[in-house]
């Protein structure tokens, strides 16, 4: 298998480095406000417990998501969980190494095709990818609007302006898929949305990302026929919807009220779930790469706009995210070369 890649000088383009450096500049920013001494000493204080908790809370979501995953895919063929949590962790490492989620849009497909056998065509495994993806996007789009139209009187203007067009991206994802579906020329609409919002995102402009995009719009030109077949079964659909809603939902819910626990602030209990779709929101937008830096400089700027200080803010939203996210990447990166997949000259992001 081939994956698109660029020319550039050892795997990396400037590309990948100023989307980086994007992304950390507003974590940068909050970088600025704090003290120093002050965060020392909220790492120092933190519970032995609660790490081990927080981690194995992110445990239990990753094997959660592994045990939906081999659900999902039982009318393809049979898979176990761990070849269902190895699967999920290839994806999301691949889902880093590009922004706004282009990584997931062709890399789950490409990964499902290396975990099955028999092997699946594009369109069922595009297929899958669509009916993942979609409740997680609505997840974004219902908690994520309902939390800042809660919030808003408390939040600063720039902020609450980056939520609103990262909630619209997800809006509109969800609308693209659910228009596809419907449409009798569901693969000529689904092209012309994606192709215009790539242009929209400048995407197309970007060397490998504008030949991966090409791959994508294969993908999803194909993958409807796939969810629909896969969508028949209505009771499994739904059931495997509301658990993909729920995976990340409520256990980071949990992990924040843990990590928050140990500040003298009293927060609503809602505020708890509605954060992290607030603050991971970002990671849509292509002007960080997958939102790292992005999204804990806003989760920061969330906390701080409800009494919570900085340091506290940062050191909460960095382990939440190291524990749920950046670990997992990692160990997923170890296990991208045992999928077999074959880059094209030099491995590179955009």
């Amino acid at each position: 298998m081939n994956l698109p890649t660029s020319d550039k000088t050892n795997g990396i383009s400037w590309g990948f480095l100023l989307r980086l450096f994007l992304g950390l500049g507003l974590l940068g920013l909050v970088l600025f406000k704090l003290d120093l001494k002050a965060l020392f000493e909220q790492v120092k204080n933190l519970p032995l417990w609660m790490g081990l908790a927080i981690l194995g809370i992110s445990a239990f979501m990753q094997m959660a998501y592994a045990w939906l995953t081999s659900q999902i895919l039982k009318p393809m063929g049979k898979i176990s969980w761990e070849k269902a949590l190895k699967l999920n962790l290839g994806t999301l490492a691949m889902g880093y190494m590009l922004p706004a989620r282009l990584g997931v849009l062709a890399g789950r497909p490409l990964l499902l095709r290396e975990s099955l056998t028999p092997r699946p065509g594009l369109a069922q495994a595009g297929g899958v990818m669509l009916l993942e993806l979609l409740p997680e996007c609505l997840r974004f789009a219902l908690v994520g609007l309902i939390g800042l139209l809660l919030l808003s009187p408390v939040l600063p203007l720039e902020l609450e302006a980056l939520i609103w067009t990262s909630i619209a991206s997800y809006w509109a994802f969800c609308i693209l898929v659910v228009l596809a579906a419907l449409s009798k020329n569901s693969q000529v609409l689904t092209s012309r949305l994606m192709e215009k919002t790539l242009a929209l995102f400048r995407l197309a402009r970007i060397g490998p990302v504008k030949k991966l995009s090409l791959k994508i719009l294969d993908i999803m030109q194909k993958a409807q026929t796939g969810a629909k077949a896969l969508a028949r079964d209505r009771k499994r659909f739904l059931l495997c919807a509301l658990g993909l809603i729920l995976k990340n939902l409520l256990p980071q819910a949990l992990q924040i009220w843990l990590l928050l626990s140990l500040q003298p602030v009293e927060l609503p209990w809602w505020v708890y779930i509605v954060l992290p779709s607030l603050a991971y929101s970002v990671s849509v937008l292509p002007i960080s790469l997958s939102g790292i830096g992005l999204a804990e400089g806003a989760g920061v700027l969330f906390l701080n706009s409800l009494g919570v200080s900085f340091e506290a803010g940062l050191m909460t939203m960095l382990l939440d995210r190291m524990a749920g996210v950046y670990l997992p990447v990692i160990i997923g990166s170890l296990l991208l070369p045992s999928f077999g997949l074959k880059p094209r000259g030099k491995v590179t992001s955009a």
